[in-house]
């Protein structure tokens, strides 16, 4: 086989493996846009949402995708049985909650001095506890998921883990600021 041919081959693989999985990352974008969209009237009544809402998804993107590669990292050594994915989570959450509190704590505390409001400053330290804790939950679940379904977690489980982090953000995050600001 000539070289261009294994390389054509090679890059119609790498294309196969990715592309259902960025199309994943299409459709959780488009939802979230939706989302975004569905809370515009909240959105406009309170424009101080949009300061801190690029800082509320990237620390969840972050949680879920280190929480994510450390499980994908487990699993190449531990078969993905109930108790290994169990014994996964309860070691996972705990530090997703403690690193909640204490992001939710900084973000909390750098929305009041800057915009002076504590509603608004309890909700970004409600809203960082509560998604920190399922976007880690999300990177433990679906490398697992995954792997039991004998997919390779490396290439699947990140953009869904993103995906589904950014999305239950989204709704938490436009859902309490809808009710209490």
């Amino acid at each position: 086989i000539s070289s261009d041919l294994k390389k054509e081959k090679s890059l119609l693989r790498s294309f196969g493996l990715r592309f259902p999985w960025l199309l994943a990352t299409f459709s959780t974008g488009m939802i979230a846009a939706i989302l975004t969209g569905y809370f515009q009237t909240t959105l406009q009544e309170s424009i101080s949402i949009f300061f801190f809402l690029t800082l509320v998804l990237g620390l969840n993107e972050s949680v879920a995708m280190q929480a994510a590669t450390l499980t994908v990292t487990k699993l190449h050594k531990k078969k993905p049985t109930l108790k290994n994915y169990l014994s996964s989570v309860f070691q996972e959450l705990p530090c997703a909650i403690l690193l909640g509190v204490f992001y939710g704590s900084l973000t909390s505390l750098a929305s009041w001095v800057l915009k002076g409001n504590s509603h608004y400053s309890s909700l970004l330290g409600v809203t960082l506890l509560s998604t920190m804790t399922l976007s880690c939950f999300w990177g433990v679940s679906i490398p697992f998921f995954f792997h039991r379904l004998e997919k390779d977690p490396k290439v699947a489980s990140g953009p869904l883990v993103l995906g589904l982090s950014d999305i239950v953000t989204l709704l938490i995050f436009f859902f309490l600021a809808q009710r209490f600001l």
